[in-house]
Formats: C-alpha cells, structure tokens, sequence
C-alpha cells in the first residue's frame, strides 16, 4: 500500500512542502491546483521535483466547477 498525502494540507512553497512530505515518510502527493499556480516552474520542473524528493503525483486537485444543486 502506498500512503499518500494532499499538498493543500500543508502550509509553505511546493517545495517546502515537497521537502516535508518526503520527510515524514510520504510515497506520494495530491497536487493542489493552487501549488501550480502560485509555483513559478513548468509542469514538467514541478513533476522532476516531485521525482527528486523520491514522491510520485498519484492524484491531482482540480478546480470545482459545475457542481451546483438544483
């Protein structure tokens, strides 16, 4: 079993975060959208990051749209 730990659950930059995910044991991430926003490197720079901190991206945090009551 993998464990795995969203970004948005962690105060700090993505890669303080990435750092203190890897710390605590960590096998992977839930990418928050707001972690590619506020980040200044490429898709493909956070995704080497990820990878040199021996995490993988097991699940991505879109946007809410559309999910309104009717």
């Amino acid at each position: 079993m993998k464990t795995c730990i969203a970004t948005v659950s962690i105060s700090g930059t993505l890669s303080e975060k990435l750092e203190a995910i890897s710390a605590a044991g960590f096998d992977g991430i839930e990418i928050f959208e707001q972690d590619f926003i506020t980040d200044s490197g490429s898709a493909r720079d956070v995704g080497n990051r990820i990878r040199k901190q021996g995490l993988a991206s097991l699940s991505a945090h879109p946007p809410s749209t559309g999910h309104h009551r009717t």
